[in-house]
């Protein structure tokens, strides 16, 4: 058992869940939207507010889109998951048997 109590189980943990919207904020405060926040404001102070306008409506709808595609990727990879066996059939001892697939390893020598 000493090879599991180094390296753990055949397990990955569950990534910790942001709030959605922690996850938007991070859509419109990532480094090019910042820099587009600020052509914006720029584009305001020097007299044409049409093209601040256009600036700041970019960033929302690239925000919107690229939320909504982190949004179905996860809820993809959880489907995934939810698709893989429980259950694994291993040779131990030359028997074959059926274990829970994360308490799997695989033993090598050295």
């Amino acid at each position: 058992m000493p090879r599991i109590k180094h390296y753990g189980f055949n397990e990955l943990p569950e990534p910790a869940r942001r709030s959605l919207l922690l996850r938007f904020t991070d859509q419109l405060t990532h480094f090019m939207a910042l820099l587009l926040w600020v052509a914006g404001a720029l584009a305001f102070v020097s007299g044409t507010p049409e093209l601040g306008w256009a600036i700041w409506a970019v960033i929302w709808i690239n925000a919107g889109f690229s939320f909504w595609q982190e949004f179905q990727a996860e809820q993809a990879l959880t489907a995934l998951n939810k698709m893989l066996p429980a259950r694994a059939k291993v040779y131990r001892d030359g028997k074959l048997g059926r274990f829970p697939s994360g308490r799997c390893h695989a033993i090598g020598r050295g």
